[in-house]
């Protein structure tokens, strides 16, 4: 009798213990796809995008702001921001909205840009929202499990138009992913 007492007790505990299902996101993914954006904007040059001219690319729009194509996307947009700070908040939806509705429909970014002393010089995200502290206040980004974030130091310079040489930065580029 105690025999099967024990085996009624071991059989409620094992179905207890198995119907118990935990859900964790997965961190490494995450991680992976803030380094991934960084990198597709830290390996993509503007000379393999737009050869010879960039018509019918995604740097359409920015031919004529485009002072070296030697640059990446990411210097790129550090050099719009000292002249043209919108044109970053294009340039993101053109280049990095595409890769992540596509390929990772569950997650969401956003993008900051901030210089040596640590104010935001220019902030992008799909959700609307205007800063961090306005992003950290959606409901999205308060109820996600895990949020990575991944960033690169920027700097660069151009030829002005009278053929000096114009340093800008160092800036801190930022990406934050999360689930959805």
């Amino acid at each position: 009798m105690d025999a099967f007492i024990a085996l009624i007790i071991l059989s409620i505990g094992f179905i207890v213990i198995t119907s118990n299902y935990s859900y964790s996101p997965a961190q490494t993914s995450t991680q992976q796809i803030a380094n991934d954006i960084l990198n597709v904007l830290q390996s993509a040059k503007i000379r393999d995008i737009c050869n010879p001219e960039c018509s019918g690319t995604i740097l359409n729009d920015y031919s004529s702001l485009i002072k070296n194509k030697d640059n990446t996307l990411l210097e790129l947009i550090g050099e719009l921001k000292t002249g043209y700070p919108s044109k970053i908040d294009e340039l993101l939806q053109k280049s990095i909205n595409p890769i992540m509705n596509d390929n990772y429909p569950n997650y969401q970014y956003a993008f900051q840009l901030t210089n040596s002393a640590g104010a935001t010089l220019r902030f992008y995200s799909p959700t609307g929202a205007s800063s961090m502290a306005n992003l950290e206040n959606e409901d999205e980004y308060k109820k996600a499990k895990v949020m990575i974030s991944s960033k690169r130091i920027i700097l660069g310079y151009y030829l002005d138009s009278s053929a000096n040489v114009q340093y800008w930065g160092p800036y801190e580029a930022k990406v934050r992913v999360w689930q959805k």
